[in-house]
């Protein structure tokens, strides 16, 4: 079944300062601007922008100052995650010819509700 673990965010995740760059520069914000919002210097935003991690409290601050919600991007990350895990127990443990919802949800012991999460 699957397996508790952290996501590897390096292997094809997130890199959060790369996600907040993006944002700050489609807000029009300046830089002084910003760095006041989230009460951090000038010379320290820019360092933001290189950061692969960052902590919840800054994140919330720069969520705030750039009405954007960077959490949900870890969201969806985990959800992409597991979905694609559930996907690849399902071609694993159901035969082929069983792939009817019930099934699935027998074999791989899940909530029916999850299986509208899944892509196809």
């Amino acid at each position: 079944m699957l397996e508790s673990r952290s996501p590897d965010l390096k292997k094809g995740g997130i890199h959060i300062g790369n996600v907040i760059k993006e944002k700050f520069l489609e807000s029009g914000l300046s830089t002084a601007e910003f760095g006041d919002l989230i009460a951090c210097q000038c010379r320290n935003v820019h360092r933001i922008f290189n950061r692969e991690h960052i902590n919840s409290d800054l994140l919330v601050r720069i969520s705030m100052a750039l009405k954007f919600d960077f959490f949900s991007e870890y969201s969806n990350y985990i959800q992409s995650d597991i979905s694609k895990e559930i996907r690849i127990e399902i071609k694993i443990f159901v035969p082929e010819d069983d792939w009817k919802p019930e099934n699935i949800c027998k074999y791989c012991k899940i909530n029916p509700a999850r299986l509208n999460t899944l892509e196809k």
